[in-house]
């Protein structure tokens, strides 16, 4: 990897299971059921069923409009990854891969509009959205988050810690 790491959060949803920010529910979707399926040979196209299916069964839907990706010598690279179901990305992952995942999740509809600014996305219909963002390097036996929250992480925003 050539000089970082791409890593965000952001709340403002709770899922319909638990109650729990989305923020603190969504990351599972890496933390808990990505580390036990990223391996290499998985499809990249993979990936987006499995955030689906997660934020499909929480309620949610999942913005189609951006997606993962590649880092390496570039900060922004192939491979790009959809977080959606039936999508169409090629390829398969190998040992040495890092790429991101960093799913925007709403409340209501999937479809998303860019204010004039060009950079400000919000939800078509105006409900709630969260996003977060990991990054991921394949290993020979799996995934390592490398930008997981430890348990000696600094406690700098306390919502992230509810």
């Amino acid at each position: 990897m050539a000089g970082g790491s791409d890593v965000a959060e952001a709340a403002s949803l709770s899922c319909v299971q638990c109650g729990k920010p989305a923020h603190l529910q969504c990351p599972k979707c890496v933390e808990l059921k990505l580390p036990r399926e990223v391996k290499p040979g998985m499809r990249f196209r993979e990936v987006g069923e499995v955030i689906n299916r997660h934020a499909s069964m929480s309620g949610f839907s999942v913005v189609k409009s951006y997606c993962g990706h590649g880092i390496g010598e570039l900060f922004h690279c192939a491979p790009n990854i959809p977080h959606y179901a039936r999508n169409k990305a090629v390829g398969v992952m190998k040992a040495g891969q890092t790429f991101t995942i960093e799913p925007m999740i709403n409340a209501g509809v999937w479809r998303d509009r860019m204010w004039p600014d060009g950079w400000t996305a919000v939800t078509a219909d105006g409900k709630r959205s969260a996003q977060f963002e990991h990054t991921l390097l394949v290993t020979e036996t799996g995934v390592e988050v490398l930008t997981a929250r430890l348990a000696s992480s600094p406690s700098v925003f306390p919502w992230l810690n509810a």
